[in-house]
């Protein structure tokens, strides 16, 4: 195996694209430590397959990218490319097409890495093939590093076998045999698991049989407890519409009871009213007298207080007095010795300011003799500053002369070299560029297959969005659909409530199958409650037609011949309501009103016999009785659920025409998404294989392309750089003679140094001297700062010993004024005591008078309380009698919810769990053998009789039989894969042999 060249970019080291041809002999990495010897013998090894991060000296996989620097950031991407002579045509078949093979390895950072042989992704043991086919690899003992020859002396006598398998060629034999008994293994191990699956599988063929008896019982055991459920159930529906009767009586009675407590409770709340009304003035008057009383009692207090305070006063007084006698003396202390400081601080002052006076002569010596001193430093300093340049400058000069000659020798020397190098590489690359012909084949090959590429893609979204457009169709076609089914299912299920609650209301009360008044009148809605509060119950009653028919109910009589008009605003009744002949004197003689103030203004002028009502229920009698809370007892309910019967049965003609135009369009929605399907399914495959084409076709250029962009930029850059080289030869010349005349110039350093020493000695001693000077008058300064220090110290305590002297002089002035000031309060706090005697004395007298105004007025504020009371008592037990009536109704009223609740739940027990109604259960029941088990209680424990049976079955697999089938089908494929499997097992073992 020839390798040709190794190329990195981002390897380690290698962070730009580093190209190291491998020429024909002997090809040498010389270079320090450090500078990535090493890292190309590593990057040799990792193309060829190393797996291993610890043998490239890394912790993980990763490593082997570029981390950064401080100059230059990490990369994420590290890439190796190595070029192998394949001008033989000795490789294996596959790859045996180019004079050229190029295997490539890519990792991206967090990743893992890919291969790539001449362009066409591979695999790792791909490329471990290749090279151990050519007795070589990532390995091989032809790759020796440091360490190397000592692991080979101490190898061990597989490891030398491994050796001797490559040095004879055979290494790739035994790789592919390794990977054949891998396979074998693999195989074996197949069989194995294919004999335990068909184990299983016919324990679990047995156990489904076992289930499939078990379904079998199971449906018979559900079929016997839905026909028990459904005679429950039928059971529980007949005793709650007995139960919705009997609470519905009940309610009625509470009704009346509510009325009757009403006007009790009116009556007593106007007496507990009256009695209120008296009890304000008398409250006000006896509250008044109180607060005068309490005035009083407060001003006598206030004056005992004043008493006592008037004591403490002067007590205090007394102390305050012999303090301020204290403070004066204080005070006259602290003058005395204000005046003594002041003397003393005064004296110092003066020695100070003689002192410094003093020190002026001195301090002007000391500058005159530093001024010297800095003359004279600044001279020695200028001096050295000039001797230091020009030796430093010319020692400088002359090393840098000599370093220039050197590098330029040895650049001269490798660009000749290099520039042979670049002749060499022009002459391979023309000769292996690429036609342009072939180029411009391959660009029209990949327009044409990018037109139709666009084609197809416009024909695939044109069909996707006629197929997104027509299941849009569809949903919103599916949803009408289905929002009118549940229109039409509401309304039917209204429907069937209401005939089921409105066919016990057919029959009379006590009337046989007469039917009700109630059923034969055509009411239009919103009169319902009015036709309901006129009749009260009696609507329950059927008509008489023989005195046999009945215990009560209506005859039909002629219409009075006298009857009187009804009062005008009231409109007849007769003619808003359609009735049997029975109900014509009673309509005929009932007015209807638009509101309660009208029915109370036409009250007085109804004749005998004759009513008023209005819409909301309210009744006026011609008699004085007036009902202004609805009693219907639930007639009007009844009339407003016919009225909504009547109207519901057309709004379900229109649903059933709606729903039915819905379905139609649903069904072709459904129709045209599915050849819209088909078309994009179609379009998507087209254009799938034109994407495909032109990938094809766009590869082929792209490596044309490639090819040929490669070789034309690096003849370029070739040619470019022998121009440079050739012009940088050309400067190198010029640059060297300039650098041999410069070095005779440059002058000899010995002389320069011996007057730098000189120079250095004069500086040193100017320094000295001035630092002498420096001394001297920082300490006269340093003096003088003290005593200026310390005058500012004695301006301060003179100033602060002034103003304390000054504060103890107003502090005693401010004393003597408080003495004044005692003296005049303990005078007043003495004539007090006689006044507030005499102020008492008055109180007491007019505080006995006000108590005895205060005793009547409480008196007669309690008769009042009293006879308030026992009206508050009636009234609160008469509002407890109408709460308790309100309590009974409300109960009622309840347990009429409850039941019709309990009805509705029944209802849709029924149809969830039965899928019926409940007029149809005795369908369900028509075949049962228990027939006579009627009873609730013994229909629920032979429910839960048989649920446990069906319980006790365990866990039932109802579909057993049919996975029974497909089990058995599932072992026969199994047996057949079993044989195939051996046949396998067989070539394998021959093939290895």
């Amino acid at each position: 195996m020839q390798v040709e060249r190794l190329r990195l970019a981002g390897f380690k080291s290698f962070v730009d694209a580093t190209e190291l041809p491998i020429e024909p002999g002997l090809t040498g990495i010389v270079g320090p430590n450090g500078c990535g010897k090493s890292n190309l013998v590593e990057a040799l090894r990792w193309v060829m397959g190393e797996a291993s991060a610890r043998r490239l000296r890394g912790g993980e996989m990763d490593d082997v990218i570029f981390a950064g620097s401080t100059a230059r950031p990490s990369r994420n991407v590290a890439e190796v490319s190595l070029t192998i002579d394949n001008a033989a045509r000795d490789a294996p078949f596959a790859f045996n097409d180019r004079d050229a093979i190029e295997i490539v390895r890519r990792i991206d950072r967090g990743s893992g890495s890919a291969y790539r042989i001449n362009g066409r992704e591979a695999r790792a043991r791909d490329v471990q093939l290749l090279f151990a086919d050519a007795a070589t690899g990532a390995q091989s003992a032809g790759i020796v590093s440091q360490g190397r020859i000592a692991a080979l002396i101490a190898a061990k006598p597989s490891e030398r076998r491994l050796l001797l398998d490559e040095a004879a060629g055979t290494s790739g034999l035994h790789a592919r045999r390794h990977e054949a008994e891998l396979k074998l293994k693999g195989a074996e191990d197949n069989l194995l698991r294919v004999d335990d699956v068909i184990v299983t599988m016919g324990q679990q063929l047995d156990g489904l049989k076992r289930q499939a008896r078990q379904a079998q019982r199971y449906r018979r055991l559900s079929e016997q407890i839905r026909r028990t459920e459904a005679r429950l159930l039928e059971a529980r529906w007949r005793d709650a519409l007995a139960d919705a009767e009997r609470i519905a009586g009940e309610l009625r009675e509470a009704e009346r009871a509510v009325a009757a407590a009403t006007e009790d409770a009116a009556a007593a709340e106007r007496h507990r009213a009256a009695a209120e009304e008296a009890m304000p003035p008398l409250r006000l008057a006896e509250a008044a007298a109180g607060a005068a009383l309490h005035r009083l009692n407060h001003a006598r207090e206030a004056l005992d207080q004043e008493l006592a305070r008037i004591a403490t006063a002067r007590q205090e007084l007394a102390h305050r007095r012999e303090q301020l006698a204290g403070d004066i003396t204080r005070e006259d202390e602290h003058i005395g010795d204000a005046d003594t400081a002041l003397a003393r601080l005064s004296d110092e002052r003066r020695g100070l300011e003689r002192g410094e006076g003093a020190d002026e002569k001195a301090r002007a010596a000391a500058v005159a003799a530093l001024d010297r001193a800095a003359t004279e430093l600044a001279a020695a300093e200028i001096g050295l500053q000039q001797m230091t340049e020009a030796c430093v400058t010319g020692e400088a000069r002359r090393a840098g002369l000599e370093r220039r000659r050197a590098e330029l020798a040895e650049r001269r020397v490798r660009l000749g070299r290099h520039l042979g190098e670049i002749d060499a590489q022009r002459r391979t690359l023309i000769d292996a560029s690429v036609p342009d012909t072939a180029i411009t084949d391959a660009a029209g090959r990949v327009t044409a297959a990018m037109a139709q590429a666009q084609a197809d893609r416009a024909a695939a979204v044109t069909a996707y969005e006629r197929l997104t457009a027509a299941r849009a169709e569809e949903v919103r076609a599916v949803d009408a659909a289905r929002e009118a089914e549940r229109r039409l299912a509401r309304l039917k299920a209204e429907a069937e409530a209401l005939t089921s609650v409105l066919a016990p209301g057919q029959a009379a009360d006590g009337g046989g199958d007469k039917p009700a008044m109630l059923s034969l009148l055509d009411v239009p809605p919103g009169l319902e409650a009015a036709t309901a509060a006129l009749f009260d119950d009696e609507l329950a009653s059927p008509v008489i037609e023989s005195p046999s028919d009945a215990a009560s109910g209506w005859v039909a009589l002629p219409p009075l011949a006298d009857r009187a008009a009804l009062p005008d605003g009231a409109t007849p009744l007769a003619g808003e309501i359609g009735a049997p002949p029975a109900l014509v004197r009673r309509l005929l003689q009932t007015g209807l009103v638009t509101s309660e103030a009208e029915g109370w203004a036409l009250q007085a002028q109804l004749a005998a016999g004759q009513s008023l009502v209005d819409r909301a229920g309210r009744v006026w009698r011609w008699d004085g009785f007036a009902r202004l809370a609805s009693s219907d007892g639930g007639a009007a309910e009844l009339l407003r659920q016919r009225n909504r019967l009547s109207a519901i049965a057309g709004e379900i003609e229109a649903a059933e025409g709606e729903s039915q135009a819905q379905d139609a369009k649903v069904a072709a929605a459904r129709a045209q998404s599915e050849a819209a399907a088909i078309a994009e399914r179609d379009a998507a495959v087209a254009l799938r294989r034109a994407e495909d084409a032109l990938a094809r076709q766009r590869s082929e250029e792209s490596e044309l392309s490639r090819r040929a962009l490669g070789a034309e930029t690096r003849l370029a850059a070739l040619t470019e750089a022998a121009d440079k080289l050739t012009a940088e030869l050309a400067e190198l010349e010029t640059q060297s003679a300039e650098t041999e005349r410069s070095l005779a110039l440059v002058p000899d350093p010995a002389l320069a140094r011996a007057g730098l020493d000189g120079a250095r000695s004069q500086a040193a001693a100017a320094r000295r001297h001035e630092s002498e000077a420096q001394a001297a008058i920082a300490r006269l300064a340093q003096e003088s700062e003290s005593r200026r220090r310390r005058i500012e110290t004695i301006d301060v305590e003179s100033h602060s010993w002034q103003q304390r002297r000054e504060r103890a002089l107003a502090q005693r002035q401010v004393l003597g004024g408080r003495q004044a000031t005692l003296a005049a309060e303990n005078a007043a706090l003495a004539a007090r005591p006689a006044a507030i005697a005499t102020e008492k004395q008055a109180l007491a007298e007019q505080s006995q008078r006000v108590a005895a105004e205060h005793r009547a007025a409480a008196d007669a504020l309690a008769v009042s309380e009293s006879g308030f009371r026992a009206a508050s008592d009636k009234a609160r037990q008469t509002e407890h009698d109408l709460a308790a009536a309100r309590e009974r109704r409300v109960r009622s009223d309840v347990h009429r919810d409850a039941a019709a609740a309990r009805l509705t739940q029944l209802r849709a027990d029924i149809s969830d769990r039965l899928a019926t109604l409940p007029e149809a259960l005795a369908e369900l029941t028509a075949d049962d053998d228990e027939t006579g088990a009627a009873d609730p209680a013994q229909l629920d424990a032979r429910l839960d009789r048989l649920s446990r049976e069906r319980e006790a079955i365990g866990p039932v697999n109802l579909v057993a039989e049919r996975e029974a089938e497909e089990v058995e089908a599932r072992v026969e494929s199994l047996q057949r894969e079993r044989a195939e499997l051996t046949e396998a097992i067989a070539r394998l073992r021959r093939g290895i042999a």
